[in-house]
């Protein structure tokens, strides 16, 4: 999935090698109460928006919502995240278990 490493102009660059152009993240997504609750509310209805979740370079929405609750440790996506991570049939099951592995390496 996504990885972040600083970049000399104080931004943050993806290291995202399967990518010919890799996209930059130029500021990191606020952490707040109501931020949480949206992205906890996309996952809750995830399958809902899948049809609409390809992009033809990069992450879907699916993919980002699961990583950045992962990359915000957030324990109230577990639950969910743990029945994605066991769909062996899903595309998210990888950026699952990766934001389960951070968020339980938190604990």
């Amino acid at each position: 999935m996504l990885q972040l490493r600083p970049m000399p102009n104080g931004g943050w660059k993806e290291d995202q090698p399967e990518y010919e152009y890799p996209r930059y993240v130029w500021k990191r997504s606020p952490d707040s109460e109501e931020v949480r609750q949206h992205l906890l509310s996309l996952l809750d209805s995830i399958f809902e928006h899948m049809h609409d979740d390809r992009y033809p370079i990069g992450d879907g929405l699916g993919e980002v919502v699961v990583w950045q609750l992962g990359e915000f440790r957030e324990r109230r996506a577990v639950e969910r995240l743990t029945e994605l991570s066991e769909d062996r049939l899903g595309r998210l099951v990888d950026a699952a278990n990766e934001a389960l592995a951070k968020i339980r390496a938190s604990d």
